[in-house]
């Protein structure tokens, strides 16, 4: 279903079919979350079926947690824009609360992603939507209130990653299992 929505929404998106793309991206990114979910990524769940060597948990990481991960970010900041672009387009245009607008869908990305980092430690996913505010920081640093939110959220969201990545860093090469963010997490 995801594969198919994916080649739909390519083409409804060219053809600025607003409404109908909106649908389509739901649909990945529901589609997406239960892959995500079901894979168990950031938690025990994640190595449950892999070699337990560090050398077989790190193939899965790199082979199976990054791809995922980085996909479901990227679909996540592209799902926020897909209904920003519906939303600032006839009939519904709401161009006079673009700058307002953006700040919420800033902040709701930030909520999302910071849940994301504590509670599945996932800084790839968390790394795709630094990058999304850095482009956004960029592409609308005319908007002082746009700039301004997508440069703090995005640099709070960075140091997150930062703290993630060693926290994760210290459990593969040490092998500490002990969950000093969140008790529902098993981070190998």
């Amino acid at each position: 279903v995801n594969l198919i929505c994916n080649g739909l929404w390519s083409i409804i998106f060219s053809y600025e079919l607003l409404w109908l793309s909106c649908a389509v991206i739901t649909v990945i990114l529901i589609t997406l979350i239960a892959i995500y979910l079901r894979l168990g990524i950031g938690t025990e769940l994640q190595y449950e079926d892999v070699d337990s060597t560090k050398s077989g948990k790190a193939t899965y990481f790199w082979c199976v947690h990054v791809p995922i991960s980085l996909y479901l970010g990227w679909i996540s900041v592209a799902t926020v824009a897909n209904y920003s672009i519906f939303f600032s387009a006839p009939p519904v245009n709401w161009n006079a609360w673009a700058e307002g607008w953006s700040v919420i869908m800033q902040m709701v990305v930030f909520a999302i992603t910071s849940t994301m980092l504590y509670l599945r430690f996932d800084f790839i996913f968390g790394a795709v939507v630094v990058w999304a505010l850095a482009a956004i920081a960029v592409h609308q640093a005319k908007y002082r209130s746009v700039l301004v939110t997508a440069a703090i959220l995005g640099s709070c969201l960075f140091i997150g990653c930062l703290v993630v990545v060693w926290i994760r860093a210290s459990r593969f090469l040490f092998g500490r299992k002990e969950n000093s963010l969140s008790e529902n997490v098993y981070m190998d």
